[in-house]
C-alpha cells in the first residue's frame, strides 16, 4: 500500500498551518515504514526526499508525476485538488480519505465563491470513503450539512512530534506574540487593539507579529500599528518552522483571538514550546486550551478584557519553568503525531475502518 497525500501547502513554502500539519503527518507515516508520496502544487524542496523518507512530487498539468496502482490510498488535504482526488479514486478504484481542515459554509462569507467551494466540499463529504474533522464542533457542522457523515466521519486532530531538547526558559519580559494569517477570522484586529491597551498601561511592552497571506484591510492595519510603535512592535513575516519555535520559546504570552478556528495549530505549537496561551473559546481552541494544558480561554473579543487577562498571564509565576514544562508535556501526551498516524492507518482498510471508534 502507498499513501498519496494531496496538498496545496507544504514546506518550505507554507502559507498556513495545513502545510506544517501535512508535513508532520507525512514524516511520521514514513518513519513508521509506510510508503508516503506527497503530491503538491506548492514548490517542494526535493532535498527533503531522502532525509525524511517522504517522496515529494510537484504536480504538473502536462505529466502526472507517478502511476497510481491498485491498493493506493488517497488522503486529500486541500480542496483545490478535490477534482484530481475524485478522478483518481474513480478511475483507479482507490480508497479516498479527506481531512476537512475547515467547514467552508462557516469559514467563508456569503458569496458566489462560497457557494462553489461549499458545494465541492459537500460532494467530497458524500464521495469520500471517510472524512476526518479536526474537532467535535467541526464534525457536528459537517453532519448538519451531510447527515451521512454520522457513519463515515471521525475526529482526528493534528499532531506534533516531540519537542526534543528545548530550553523552556521563563520569559516574563519576552514579546507578546500573534502568529497566523492577517485576517478578520483570525482576530488580528483584536490583537492590535489589545496591544494598544497594553501599551497604554505599560509603554515598553514588546510585541511580535508573525505571519501574513491575509486580507488587505487587516494587513494594512498590522503595518500601520507597527509604524505607530516602531520600538515596541516587530512584524516578522512568515517564518520557517525553527524560527517559529524560537519565537514561541521566547514569548511571554501568545494571543490567539480567532473568531473561527477549526483546530488551533498556533495554540498547540505555542504550548509545545511552553508559552502561556490566551485563546478565544471557539472551535478547536476550546478543546486544545484546557485547564490541563495550562492555557487560558476567554469568551468574547473586547480588547480591554483581553488586556486584563493578559496582564494576569504575564506574571513571572505563569512563565515559570515548571508551568512551561507542564504545557509542553501536555501537548506531548495528547497530540502525539505518531499516535495520530496509527489512527489514520486504521482507515486505509475498509474492513477495519468500519470498526474504528469515533473520537
Amino acid at each position: 500500500m502507498r499513501l498519496l497525500l494531496l496538498t496545496s501547502d507544504y514546506p518550505p513554502s507554507t502559507w498556513s498551518g495545513i502545510g506544517a500539519a501535512v508535513a508532520n503527518q507525512a514524516e511520521a507515516l514514513a518513519s513508521m515504514g509506510c510508503e508516503v508520496h506527497v503530491l503538491s502544487s506548492a514548490p517542494l524542496a526535493e532535498s527533503l526526499d531522502t532525509r525524511l523518507g517522504v517522496h515529494l512530487h510537484s504536480l504538473d498539468r502536462r505529466v502526472f508525476p507517478l502511476q497510481p496502482r491498485a491498493g493506493d490510498v488517497i488522503q486529500l488535504h486541500s480542496l483545490g485538488l478535490a477534482d484530481l482526488a475524485l478522478e483518481m479514486a474513480s478511475r483507479f478504484g482507490l480508497r479516498l480519505l479527506y481531512t476537512a481542515h475547515s467547514v467552508l459554509r462557516k469559514e467563508l462569507s456569503f458569496s458566489t465563491e462560497r457557494r462553489l467551494w461549499s458545494n465541492l466540499q459537500q460532494l467530497l463529504f458524500r464521495k469520500a470513503d471517510h472524512v476526518f474533522f479536526l474537532c467535535r464542533e467541526e464534525r457536528q457542522l459537517g453532519i448538519e450539512t451531510c447527515p451521512g457523515l454520522q457513519q463515515t466521519s471521525s475526529i482526528l486532530p493534528h499532531g506534533l512530534a516531540g519537542r526534543g531538547d528545548v530550553y523552556l526558559q521563563p520569559s516574563p519580559d519576552g514579546p507578546i506574540v500573534f502568529a497566523g494569517r492577517f485576517c478578520h477570522s483570525k482576530g488580528v484586529d483584536v490583537f492590535i487593539e489589545t496591544a494598544r491597551e497594553l501599551i497604554r498601561r505599560t509603554p515598553k511592552r514588546q510585541f511580535a507579529i508573525a505571519g501574513g497571506h491575509g486580507d488587505a484591510p487587516e494587513t494594512a492595519a498590522v503595518h500601520a500599528f507597527a509604524r505607530q510603535f516602531p520600538e515596541t512592535c516587530h512584524v516578522c513575516g512568515w517564518l520557517p518552522r525553527s524560527a517559529v519555535d524560537n519565537l514561541f520559546a521566547e514569548a511571554s504570552l501568545v494571543l490567539v483571538p480567532s473568531r473561527y478556528e477549526p483546530f488551533g495549530m498556533v495554540a498547540l505549537e505555542a504550548l509545545r514550546m511552553g508559552a502561556p496561551v490566551l485563546a478565544a473559546a471557539t472551535g478547536g481552541l476550546a478543546e486544545i486550551v484546557t485547564p490541563q494544558s495550562r492555557g487560558t480561554l476567554i469568551s468574547g473579543y473586547k480588547p480591554v478584557e483581553w488586556a486584563d487577562r493578559s496582564e494576569v498571564l504575564l506574571s513571572p509565576q505563569m512563565n515559570s519553568p515548571y508551568l512551561r514544562a507542564q504545557r509542553a508535556n501536555y501537548v506531548a501526551a495528547h497530540y502525539d503525531v505518531f499516535r495520530n498516524a496509527k489512527i489514520l492507518l486504521r482507515y486505509t482498510e475498509p474492513q477495519s475502518a468500519d470498526t474504528c471508534p469515533i473520537r
